[in-house]
This record gives C-alpha cells, structure tokens and sequence, in this order.
C-alpha cells in the first residue's frame, strides 16, 4: 500500500523525469503499481506527462498504448 501510495503522489510532481518514471512503470511495473500510476496520472494537472505520452504512444506495447489512451481520456485529451 505505501509504494502504491507514493506512486500516485509522483503524479504530482510535473517534471520530465517524474513523467518517464511513471511511464516506466507502466511499462515494467508491477500490476498493483501500474493501477496507482493511472489512477495518479487520471487526477494529475501537471503537462508534462502528457507530452511524454504523446512522444511514446506510437511504440508502446498495446497494453501501455491502452493505458496512456484511459490517462489523456480521462484528463480531456483526444488520444
């Protein structure tokens, strides 16, 4: 529960490297961490992620490429 915790406030933090950690994450996490990564970065207001994710979408496995589509939705941006 901390780690899951402490993921999510990373989310907070609106800098290029917080934004490719928690892309790390959703790419080699563990389920648990990837569900606090989303459930972070959904409620996030920061900008920087969303440029990481829209530079790394077309390459991402499809389960990430899911992901980061259920992310930019839920903060109101066309994936």
């Amino acid at each position: 529960m901390g780690s899951e915790m402490c993921i999510r406030d990373s989310a907070k933090v609106d800098t290029h490297e917080a934004a490719e950690f928690l892309l790390g994450i959703l790419e080699h996490g563990a389920p648990a961490d990837r569900g606090a990564a989303v459930d972070g970065l959904k409620r996030s207001r920061g900008s920087r992620f969303i440029e990481v994710a829209r530079s790394s979408i077309a390459a991402a496995a499809p389960d990430v490429q899911g992901a980061l589509r259920d992310i930019l939705r839920a903060r109101g941006i066309a994936a």
